[in-house]
């Protein structure tokens, strides 16, 4: 069960079109498992549609329209299409972020961060790295705080963070403000999908080790 959602401003500005495209990323693919987010979305769009509707008649140019279709006929092509995947991956993924993905997970360039965690860098959007961290089951994530922000969804596994746990589906933001550690579940590995524009800063003890 989704237990931690995203903050009501995510899914407004998701729904009007004016988030960007990393924050976005998470939040199609935390609304394609999680039905109350998805919902709001919904509601949001409906609002706005409504909105629209009610607005009141503006004149505008005689060649507006040509203009627009000008536009049209100028927009680049189809984006890009994802890959054929295993069904591993094809379970695990959400679709609204397989597009991104070079291959299926087993064939992505792991790259090694700490024991027991490794990440594929897998976009850079704008200001934003978007990567994914597979992480070995009961391992402990040291504690860190980011210089910015770091958008984190569950697609496998879970973790504890304090005195709270977050499963499948789970979204948790962090930022300056933020300084957690994170405890892999023993019961199997956890594969996050992340979306950060800022450095990790490791705070504890293993930053003193290192």
């Amino acid at each position: 069960m989704i237990t931690h959602h995203l903050a009501e401003e995510f899914l407004i500005e998701y729904s009007t079109g004016s988030l960007g495209e990393a924050e976005s990323i998470i939040v199609a693919s935390h609304i394609s498992m999680c039905a109350v987010c998805r919902n709001q979305v919904g509601i949001y769009e409906d609002v706005g549609a409504a909105l629209l509707e009610e607005g009141e008649m503006t004149t505008v140019d005689a060649d507006s329209f040509t203009r627009i279709l000008d536009k049209i006929d100028r927009q680049p092509e189809a984006g890009p299409v994802a890959p054929d995947l295993d069904r591993e991956t094809l379970q695990i993924v959400p679709p609204p972020f397989r597009v991104y993905l070079g291959g299926s997970l087993s064939s992505l360039v792991w790259n090694w961060i700490g024991p027991g965690i490794r990440e594929a860098n897998l976009a850079q959007l704008n200001d934003f790295q978007v990567s994914l961290f597979r992480i070995r089951a009961g391992t402990t994530v040291p504690a860190h705080t980011h210089a910015r922000q770091e958008f984190t969804l569950l697609l496998e596994g879970g973790f504890t963070e304090g005195d709270m746990h977050f499963g499948k589906g789970d979204v948790s933001l962090a930022d300056d403000t933020v300084t957690h550690s994170h405890l892999i579940d023993r019961a199997g590995p956890c594969l996050c999908l992340t979306a950060r524009n800022g450095r990790m800063k490791l705070t504890g003890p293993f930053l003193q080790l290192l």
